[in-house]
């Protein structure tokens, strides 16, 4: 069984882990009894039928306390951004593979309604293993990192502004999953690119991973996934671009075109409004090149928030990665195909908005 500390290190057996799940609710009226759960059931090495019956408390807590906490936390968290097909999933497992993260895991995804409850049985259960598993972005075990697709939903529009003003509910959430892994937030959510406003506001010493891929592979990659999971055309599959959401589409070609572009553009016009220290833009082919460029970047934004990242391994992760590509033949074919669309599609919709990208270099 694995045990996770306040540092974050797994343990087979060892220190009470609470110190570093411990739920502060600073003052709300669920703050005693969500201690006294906590001091009684959350260490890992309770009995299991302790463990057993405080799963449906928590779980019947959980609602009430997302809406009411106000958890403070440690570390800046670093969401990974980019359109669907980008490669943010590699980067995603790169980085939760190579440093201490927490994240919303698998499990947790399964169970929307109460995921830190979720989360919290799944630590106690399982174990993850550093790998690069995973279907169009969803790996395997309950302890996997996950988007949390349902789990966060519900605090956005579909436009990504913030459905409540302070985020409070998403801010617990990601908080309380601090607390329970010890280690700061990883998430990579395609949605959240249209959601880096409202990110930046809600956690203001947040790190953003903007990833990017030659146009012609990543709208190849997202007409096959589009077919392969049966999205009709006019429906969305992943993030909504918002400078698209109400466009009627000739072709899936023109669509999965209209996903990456419109995506694209809104996270990188909402990040060329932060400082440049906050982010980062890298694409997929130079990251799989050198992923060693945006460890030291992270690594570096870490010590100036004056908490350094804790490597999960001594041993070194890959040096660098196949990337995957088309034919250069197929590829040429199909940048001709899009140009003339691209530029219909930023004539209507996405006129005057930024191509250009600044911040931090990868």
């Amino acid at each position: 069984m694995l045990l996770i500390d306040s540092k974050g290190v797994p343990h087979k057996s060892g220190p009470d882990p609470c110190n570093g799940s411990r739920l502060d609710l600073c003052g709300t009226p669920l703050l005693s009894i969500s201690n006294k759960v906590c001091d009684s059931v959350l260490p890992y090495h309770r009995p299991p039928a302790m463990r057993a019956l405080a799963y449906p408390l928590l779980r019947l807590l959980e609602p009430s306390f997302l809406r009411l906490a106000r958890l403070r936390n440690r570390w800046p968290p670093t969401f990974v951004v980019g359109a669907e097909r980008s490669g943010t999933t590699l980067v995603c497992l790169h980085l939760a593979g190579r440093y201490r993260f927490g994240w919303i895991p698998l499990a947790a995804k399964r169970r929307a309604k109460h995921p830190l409850t979720a989360t919290w049985r799944a630590l106690g259960q399982s174990e993850w293993e550093p790998n690069l598993e995973n279907r169009y972005g969803v790996g395997s075990g309950d302890l996997a990192p996950s988007d949390g697709w349902d789990s966060l939903r519900p605090w956005f529009r579909e436009d990504g502004t913030a459905a409540d003003p302070e985020l409070r509910g998403f801010v617990n959430l990601v908080r309380g999953c601090e607390r329970l892994f010890g280690a700061p937030f990883l998430n990579k959510n395609n949605a959240n690119s249209v959601r880096v406003a409202a990110l930046a506001r809600a956690f203001p010493t947040a790190l953003f991973v903007h990833v990017t891929r030659e146009r012609s592979a990543a709208v190849a990659s997202l007409v096959e996934a589009r077919a392969k999971h049966g999205v009709a055309l006019g429906q969305w599959w992943g993030a909504v671009p918002p400078d698209f959401a109400g466009r009627a589409f000739e072709s899936e070609l023109e669509q999965s075109l209209a996903t990456h572009l419109g995506v694209e553009l809104a996270a990188r016009r909402a990040l060329e409004a932060l400082p440049p220290e906050r982010w980062i833009e890298l694409d997929y082919g130079d990251f799989c090149a050198d992923p060693a460029r945006l460890e030291a970047w992270l690594e570096a934004a870490h010590r100036a928030a004056g908490r350094p990242l804790e490597r999960r391994a001594p041993e070194p992760g890959p040096a660098r990665y196949e990337a995957s590509r088309l034919p250069e033949g197929r590829r040429r074919e199909l940048a001709a195909l899009l140009a003339p669309l691209e530029e219909r599609l930023l004539r209507s919709g996405a006129a005057g908005a930024s191509t250009g990208a600044r911040g931090a270099s990868a």
